[in-house]
């Protein structure tokens, strides 16, 4: 099994790249989605997050996403504390996943996603044989945080600030995807390295070429 891990910083195109991937054919194991479901009404997060952070992050029961993320973002001490209580639920999810694809002959004959921003950070890379990271300038980046989040500029700035430089993620990649580009051009650097990534796999496997 080929496992790839896919990241970048807030609004960085990951999400971009990860629908390419999964258009032409990869299995992605999207943590943010893991995430999500974890603190959505009845996820297991949800009381160690109350226990942290109080009632006032929560509406009729419900986690106020926004409330939460403006106090981790602006207080990292904060932030670390609710990487703790989530960290090693999307973690342990993730292994699962992973078994599962091990254990079904269809998907282990796919490329494999886990599609997270805090891969590096979280420790994630234990599980990967390639890190592929994605680019865009904190310009650009906060441009898109602007017009994806309805915030202003100093919240936009704020988010991105409060994330690991570029460089930190950058250091252990095997490829670096630019994001910048018109998404029909990142399309198709993206298929190029999905491409070559099989190629190898099957090469080193022995295996019949897939890809034709």
């Amino acid at each position: 099994m080929k496992v790839v891990g896919l990241t970048g910083g807030i609004a960085s195109g990951k999400s971009n790249v990860s629908n390419v991937l999964r258009g032409l054919g990869a299995e992605i194991i999207d943590a943010d989605a893991i995430s999500r479901a974890l603190t959505a009404d009845g996820g297991r997060a949800l009381p160690m997050i109350r226990e942290a952070f109080g009632d006032s992050v929560f509406d009729n029961g419900s986690l106020n996403r926004r409330k939460l993320g403006g106090i981790v973002f602006a207080d990292t001490e904060a932030r670390r504390r609710l990487e703790g209580i989530i960290h090693p639920l999307v973690c342990s999810a993730i292994e699962e996943r992973l078994e599962l694809c091990r254990t079904d002959d269809e998907l282990s004959k796919k490329l494999i996603i886990i599609d997270a921003p805090l891969l590096v950070e979280g420790g994630l890379v234990r599980f990967i044989d390639e890190l592929w990271v994605c680019w865009a300038s904190d310009e650009e980046r906060a441009r898109r945080v602007m017009r994806r989040d309805r915030l202003g500029e100093s919240e936009a700035w704020g988010r991105i600030r409060a994330q690991s430089p570029f460089a930190d993620k950058a250091r252990p990649a095997d490829v670096i995807i630019p994001t910048t580009l018109p998404k029909s051009e990142t399309a198709k650097i993206v298929e190029r390295l999905y491409r070559r990534c099989m190629t190898n796999w099957q090469a080193a496997a022995g295996g019949p070429n897939i890809n034709g």
